[in-house]
This record gives C-alpha cells, sequence and structure tokens, in this order.
C-alpha cells in the first residue's frame, strides 16, 4: 500500500513541481506550456548540443588501449560530439497520427549539414531510411557497407515495418503507440488534471523559480537542490492539504471520459478501481500524516548525503520559453550535471562479481564432470570443447553469458593433462583505480521553434523500399566454422543472428509437438498415421504449425523401421557442427550449414542428391551420404554463390552469403 501511494505522489510531483505554482509568473508560463505542447499538427526545427568529453575521456582511459575497437569508437564519438551539432526536423499531425523526422548533424565552424537518416510514419507504417544512415555511418568509419549489404541493397532507400502485419514484433507497436499517440492524448489529460490542482488545491503553493522576462516570455531554472526541495516542498503540501487534493481529483475523475481512463490506465482498470484506490490513499494519507512526513525530510536526508549528492550539488537545469507569434514559439533548455566516478566504478564491480560467480560454476562443473566421466585422452597440443555437453548432460543449467558483453562462455579442455581453460577472460577488465570525489560533467544544450500548422503533408516514399521481413535477402550472411571441434559463430550484417537461434528453438518446439501428437494417436487408436490433417480432424492437433525457417511444410515420414517421424526434423541444440574427416578432407553436414545461412536444402529422390535453388535453378550438391545426410567438401558451397575463406591463425573456415 505504502509504495503505491508514494509512487503516486511522486508521479503528481513530476508532473507538477517543476513546472508549476500559482503565482501570476508560474501561472503565465504553465499556460504557455500548455499552449505549445497541445498543437495538434506541428512543425519543429531542434538543435541539440552534448559535451560528455571529459566522461568520454575517463571511460577510454579505464577501457585500456589493449581494446582497440572500443577505443576507436570512443574517440570517434568524442570527435564527432566536440564538432558537431544535432538537428531535428519533425512534422507531426496528431489528428491522423502522421509524423516525419529528419535528423542531421551541423558542423560548429563551416556550418555544413550532413543527414543522418530520416523516420516516416503514415497509414500504420513506419519507414527508416537507412541509405542516409549507412551513408552517414560509412562516413566516419563506423561501418563498412560491403560488410553490412550484399549487391543487392545497392537500390534500397527505406526499409518499411507495417505495423498491421502479425510478424511485427508487437514491441514495435506498442512503442509507436505508447510513446508517440498515446502520449500525446495523456498531456492533454494530464494538464486538465494539473488545471483542476491549480484551482481547487495549489493557491498557496509556488516554486519560486518562474521569472517573466517580457512580454508571453518566461525563465525556469533549478539546481539540484532546488529539485529536491521543491519535490519533497509539494509532497509534504499534497500530505498537509490532502482534502483538496482530494476533491480536486474527484471533479478531474468525474469530467473525463471512459476513453481518456483507458489512455491514463489501460484497459484493465475500470472507475470503481480508481475511486477504490483513491480512497485507499486518502485513508492511509490521514492516518499516518507525521510517519509520512518524517519519511520525506529522511529521503531529503539522504538524498543530499548519499551517494547522489555529487551529482545534486551540481545539477542545474534552466529553460526560457516564448511566444514569438500567434502560431510560433521558442524554447531553450541547458542542463548540466556531474557524473561520480564511483557510478562507472559501481557499476563494473557488479560485472566482476558476476563475472566471477558464472567461473565459479563452470569451474564446479568441469570438476563434477571430470569426477563422473574421468580424464580423456587429449593430445598435447589438441583442444575438447565441451561447452554444450555439460549444458546437455545437466552439469550446468544453461550457459553463462559474459557480463562484458563479449559472448557465451567456451569450455574447453587443453592437452594430456586436460587444463581447464575458460574464454573469453575478463580478468583485465576487473580493476579500476577509483579516484574518490572525482566526477566528469555532462552538459546538453536543446533549442527549437515550433509552428502551429494548417496541415502537415506528410508523403509516403515509395522509391526503394523493401519491406523489413525481407532485409535477410541484402544482408550479408557469414558463418565462422573451427574445423577442428566444429564449432561456430553465425552473423547477419555483421551482428550475432539471435534469429536463427529463435527460429531453431520455435521450429524444435514445433517437432516436440508433432510428434506427441502423433504418438498420442498411434497409442490410442493402436494404428500407424501419415497425414498432419487427420491428427488435426481427430483433436490431437489444434493447427498445422508453420514452419518458422518458411521452408518446407511439415510432414509425416516413415523410417527405416516403418516407425512415424516429422521432416524437416528437429535440429540439435549442440553449438557445434558435426565435422566429418575423410581423406584428410573435412566435410560440413549441408543441410545445417545452407540452413544456417537462410537458404532452403532440398532431396532429389531420383538423383539421390541435395540440392538448393538459386535464381531458379536446381543447383546439387556432390558430397557423402552418412547416416542419411549429407556431408560436403567446403569448398562444394561456392557453387551455390557463397564466399569461402581459410584462416589457418584461427584454424576458420569463413563462409559469406
Amino acid at each position: 500500500m505504502k509504495k503505491r501511494i508514494m509512487g503516486l505522489m511522486l508521479v503528481l510531483s513530476m508532473v507538477v513541481t517543476l513546472f508549476t505554482g500559482c503565482t501570476n509568473e508560474e501561472v503565465g508560463y504553465y499556460n504557455l506550456a500548455k499552449e505549445a505542447s497541445t498543437i495538434d499538427i506541428m512543425e519543429c526545427n531542434a538543435t541539440l548540443e552534448i559535451n560528455t568529453d571529459e566522461l568520454l575521456a575517463y571511460i577510454e582511459e579505464q577501457v585500456g588501449k589493449d581494446n582497440v575497437e572500443q577505443i576507436a569508437v570512443l574517440q570517434k564519438v568524442r570527435t564527432l560530439l566536440k564538432e558537431k551539432q544535432i538537428q531535428f526536423y519533425i512534422k507531426y499531425d496528431e489528428n491522423n497520427f502522421e509524423c516525419y523526422i529528419q535528423a542531421f548533424i551541423m558542423d560548429k565552424t563551416t556550418k555544413e549539414k550532413e543527414p543522418i537518416t530520416t523516420v516516416i510514419y503514415k497509414n500504420e507504417k513506419l519507414y527508416y531510411n537507412v541509405e542516409e544512415l549507412i551513408g552517414f555511418l560509412e562516413k566516419y568509419n563506423i561501418v563498412n557497407l560491403d560488410e553490412i549489404f550484399n549487391d543487392n541493397a545497392k537500390n534500397i532507400k527505406y526499409v518499411c515495418i507495417d505495423l498491421n502485419e502479425e510478424e511485427v514484433p508487437s514491441i514495435t507497436d506498442m512503442y509507436l503507440e505508447t510513446n508517440i499517440q498515446d502520449s500525446a492524448q495523456k498531456y492533454k489529460i494530464y494538464y486538465k488534471l494539473i488545471d483542476e490542482m491549480i484551482k481547487e488545491a495549489m493557491a498557496d503553493f509556488t516554486t519560486g523559480k518562474v521569472t517573466k522576462l517580457g512580454n508571453d516570455k518566461y525563465q525556469v531554472a533549478f539546481t539540484g537542490e532546488d529539485v529536491v526541495n521543491t519535490g519533497i516542498s509539494f509532497l509534504k503540501h499534497v500530505i498537509t492539504n490532502v482534502d483538496k487534493y482530494n476533491e480536486a481529483l474527484n471533479t478531474f475523475f468525474d469530467n473525463i471520459t471512459a476513453k481518456d481512463l483507458e489512455n491514463l490506465f489501460g484497459s484493465y482498470t475500470t472507475y470503481k478501481d480508481i475511486k477504490e484506490r483513491q480512497e485507499d490513499t486518502l485513508n492511509y494519507i490521514k492516518e499516518h500524516k507525521q510517519e509520512t512526513l518524517n519519511q520525506l525530510d529522511d529521503m531529503k536526508a539522504q538524498l543530499k548525503l548519499g551517494d547522489y549528492k555529487q551529482m545534486i550539488n551540481s545539477f542545474k537545469i534552466t529553460e526560457t520559453l516564448e511566444k514569438v507569434s500567434s502560431t510560433s514559439y521558442a524554447g531553450n533548455v541547458e542542463l548540466s550535471f556531474d557524473v561520480p566516478t564511483t557510478f562507472i566504478d559501481r557499476s563494473n564491480e557488479s560485472k566482476m562479481i558476476a563475472d566471477k560467480a558464472n567461473l565459479r560454476e563452470i569451474t564446479n562443473a568441469v570438476q563434477r564432470y571430470l569426477w563422473n566421466n574421468g580424464t580423456p585422452e587429449i593430445g598435447a597440443d589438441e583442444r575438447l570443447n565441451i561447452t554444450q555437453f555439460l549444458v546437455d548432460e545437466g552439469y550446468l543449467t544453461w550457459l553463462p553469458i559474459s557480463p562484458y558483453g563479449n559472448g557465451n562462455y567456451k569450455v574447453e579442455l587443453v592437452g594430456t593433462e586436460a587444463k581447464t581453460v575458460i574464454t573469453p577472460d575478463n580478468t583485465a577488465l576487473y580493476k579500476i583505480e577509483i579516484e574518490d570525489d572525482k566526477s566528469y560533467n555532462i552538459s546538453l544544450k536543446l533549442s527549437s521553434n515550433i509552428n502551429s500548422l494548417s496541415s502537415a503533408n506528410i508523403v509516403e516514399p515509395t522509391e526503394g523500399v523493401v519491406d523489413v521481413k525481407d532485409m535477410g535477402k541484402y544482408a550479408i550472411h557469414q558463418l565462422k566454422v573451427n574445423i577442428d571441434d566444429g564449432s561456430y559463430e553465425n552473423y547477419l550484417a555483421k551482428m550475432y543472428d539471435n534469429d536463427y537461434e529463435a527460429k531453431k528453438y520455435a521450429h524444435n518446439a514445433n517437432v516436440r509437438a508433432l510428434t506427441n501428437a502423433i504418438q498420442r494417436y498411434e497409442w490410442e487408436n493402436n494404428d500407424k498415421i501419415d497425414s498432419i490433417q487427420t491428427l488435426i480432424d481427430e483433436g490431437y492437433l489444434k493447427e498445422l504449425p508453420v514452419n518458422p525457417f518458411g521452408t518446407e511444410e511439415y510432414k509425416i515420414v516413415k523410417d527405416e523401421l516403418g516407425n512415424s517421424k516429422v521432416t524437416p526434423e528437429a535440429i540439435s541444440y549442440d553449438d557445434t557442427l558435426d565435422i566429418k574427416v575423410i581423406d584428410d578432407y573435412s566435410y560440413l553436414p549441408a543441410r545445417k550449414v545452407v540452413e544456417i545461412l537462410g537458404d532452403e536444402i532440398n532431396w532429389d529422390v531420383i538423383q539421390k542428391k541435395a540440392y538448393v535453388v538459386v535464381n531458379g535453378q536446381n543447383i546439387y550438391l556432390d558430397g557423402v551420404i552418412i547416416n542419411d545426410h549429407t556431408y560436403i567438401k567446403v569448398r562444394e558451397l561456392e557453387k551455390l554463390g557463397y564466399k569461402v575463406n581459410w584462416n589457418e591463425a584461427t584454424r576458420e573456415v569463413e563462409i559469406q552469403k
């Protein structure tokens, strides 16, 4: 109950205290802010300057000279922020829910502008200008286009996400709905609440921080201490005048629509629920008035004396807002605060603790494995990868991920003594020199001009538009395979391909569901089955699962013993490829390699060969068949248009599609 009440009060304080009070200046500023932020159709030009040079220099120092790639990225970011401003041009139509955002960088000296990207939202479709974005990233050597996209991508300008399609992740739709359209409506509803609070309860409350600079021009200035003092003062004002605020809430809730209520609290909260919570809050505040006031004093003291002291003492924010004409407004915000090194050091300490805990768990698992299975025979120069085995056999419940963001742990037994080697080795990242009372400044400057429009005239792009679902066709897919142990890494557009892993898990879940349905049918009916449709008709299966790889449909076939099984079969969770060595040549499992790279492999029953359709042609793969699986030499993949390279230093073959 207490958490709920404090949460409600904190939300109210955030909405009210930094922007309102009841002096003439405060009411004038509030009304102007409300007027400018509730324009239905508008355009905005904004400029943002960010200064984090001190902090980035400190982080660069702590990263260490050996981390060349991270250092290079940090230096590029530092240079860009020093020399450039970020500019935005925005058009927004709330009535039709349309939006156009164009981002630039501008050189502070030459005033030369360069586009970063353009984002357009119209007719429930979201368009990203990837041509601009990639051009920007390439210019500053952040990415290499040739390492991300293949030759088919030359004419792509926009990537489109259709939010009406089922395949679109719900998080994208939720983000847009919550943060663009609904938030605009919520602002208008919040202003109704603040209007009632000013009228009913806040006649004697003031922030004392609003200054009138001229006709329709105001300035608000807060230090960190001001923010704490004003926030606590407002909460105390609510507690000591709780009946007045309660009346303001009654008036507010009695005069908003059901749609407004849903916007604020969601579709599962009723008016009755709200009134019950309001009554609970009122009773709690009255019963625990002095206790809550004391808690606020304690909170104030803790904020001023605790870990946040340095940041609060350095915090400054100034906003200037002016009505320039009947349809235009100008605003400026300057924000500055210091980040203590203890914040950064504490983050690193948490990573160090997590890494050590992971290493202990893995080491214990290896010891149990060796105790139960004995020490394996390994050549002096050989390495045995037991990573996935530890998970599959229950020595680890899951494979821990490095807290430093450099991938999964890999566990190997090395040499005749079977020495345990766990990578990545993060110990070099543990030590950070803590400098007491040292801090680094961050400052932001944002200036904006807003104009009211009669029409936004936002146009959907039509040239060079590609659906996001098809982007896999244009991105470079890379597979790195260690020939000695079969371990592999799978990348799409230079990023680890989690999409393949997700599809693999979904596919295997489908195979399990189908297999269970087959077994139940054959057990209960004492009969063999050869049709998935029969399983659906008889109620053993709700519907035919869709293959997430988009290749062949699921079917029931008979194995060599006449038993029913599902095809395509489940994919091994083992993060290794079953490599066969024949006459000193390494052979890869054709199906798994081709499917990892996003293509479909088929079987020609007449020629007894596996093939892949490339540009409408059947390309047959020559190889050997072992246990009903086709294994091929690496160079055989070049028939499919894949590029194959050998890295002798890492003993890896690199396959690029």
